[in-house]
């Protein structure tokens, strides 16, 4: 599929996908590899939780 055809959904989901994966890993990431990973593993930290960790790390900092 190109960037083109993504609709204003995914768009979201996707730049959501990349704030979750960037706070989780602590560094910024710019490009998710969705069609490259398999879904063996799924993300479950829910919003408050993130925002705790993301707290946690600038605080480290």
């Amino acid at each position: 599929d190109s960037i083109a055809e993504v609709s204003d959904g995914e768009e979201t989901r996707i730049e959501t996908c990349k704030k979750l994966a960037s706070v989780a890993a602590g560094i910024r990431i710019e490009q998710v590899f969705e069609e490259t990973l398999s879904q063996k593993h799924h993300f479950r930290l829910n919003e408050t939780e993130l925002l705790k960790m993301n707290q946690y790390r600038q605080e480290e900092f």
